[in-house]
């Protein structure tokens, strides 16, 4: 086997590890904030839905979802999920994420 496919099958097989690394990280930081919402205060929850969101920034990136891809579809299924709703009940919370989406990132 030539050092080129070697060096190809390491990056492959590390990648894998770095994928399965965050999927597990994810569900991990799922866990606890369930776990959190229930015994703690607002500060654990921020800390653990900042990892969260991290982790699956880092994930789609390494899936090959670049951050703007990722939030485009974010908005584009909030918007979806606001004009699905029957109710006429406030959207207060989409309406800050929806504004939050659209606004240009440093």
């Amino acid at each position: 086997m030539n050092p080129a496919a070697i060096t190809t099958d390491i990056d492959i097989l590390r990648s894998i590890s770095i994928i399965e690394k965050l999927k597990c990280e994810i569900l991990s930081e799922t866990a606890r904030l369930f776990k959190s919402m229930n015994e703690h205060g607002e500060a654990d929850n921020k800390e653990i839905l900042s990892k969260l969101l991290t982790n699956v920034y880092l994930l789609a990136e390494r899936i090959g979802i670049s951050p703007e891809a990722l939030d485009a579809s974010a908005l584009k299924k909030l918007k979806a999920q606001m004009l699905s709703r029957e109710t006429d009940e406030p959207h207060s919370e989409e309406n800050k994420l929806l504004e939050y989406l659209r606004r240009d990132k440093p």
